[in-house]
């Protein structure tokens, strides 16, 4: 039986929490652009009392701050530069228009786009929705026919139920 070979057998660290104990990376999410170079977004997610620098939002899931840094590579993902913080969660980067973007949410859903240089500065972040709770990991992105397609959910009611067992099991094993 033949081995197959590994998709990355170089493996590059993007992003490495300074704090692991309580910052906590998450939600990665990637897209190589039409130019080659490759966009990354990936976040920290922290439980006060630990703080995270701005910006980021305390509005999202649960109790904990969020944010999203925006990474470039131009070498196929050997080096990695960092390009910019946005305050949001479950950021995924695509690229539409001749633009790169970064969609996610903070509670309402949220996009960020790049200056139109290949997402090497970044706007802001926009709300795109108000008074709304978005959900969503990072996941693919579908280029149809000219158009972008990405899953997003949409939170109807409050009683999240599973994220406050996860909370309170966080509050019970810090308690020890």
């Amino acid at each position: 039986m033949a081995h197959s070979s590994l998709l990355a057998n170089d493996f590059v660290t993007v992003l490495r929490s300074p704090k692991p104990q309580d910052r906590i990376c998450t939600t990665p999410g990637i897209v190589t652009l039409r130019s080659g170079r490759v966009v990354a977004t990936c976040g920290y997610r922290t439980l006060p009392p630990a703080t995270l620098d701005p910006p980021f939002t305390p509005k999202g899931e649960g109790r904990f701050q969020w944010q999203t840094f925006v990474f470039t590579s131009d070498d196929a993902g050997y080096t990695w530069t960092r390009r910019g913080m946005l305050p949001m969660l479950h950021a995924r980067p695509f690229e539409a228009g001749g633009s790169v973007y970064v969609l996610g949410h903070a509670g309402d859903l949220r996009i960020g786009r790049s200056e139109d240089d290949g997402g090497t500065t970044w706007s802001g972040a926009s709300d795109l929705t108000h008074d709304q709770w978005w959900h969503q990991a990072a996941c693919s992105v579908e280029y149809v026919n000219g158009r972008v397609y990405m899953v997003m959910e949409r939170r109807t009611h409050e009683d999240m139920i599973t994220l406050h067992r996860v909370e309170r099991f966080r509050e019970l094993a810090e308690l020890g």
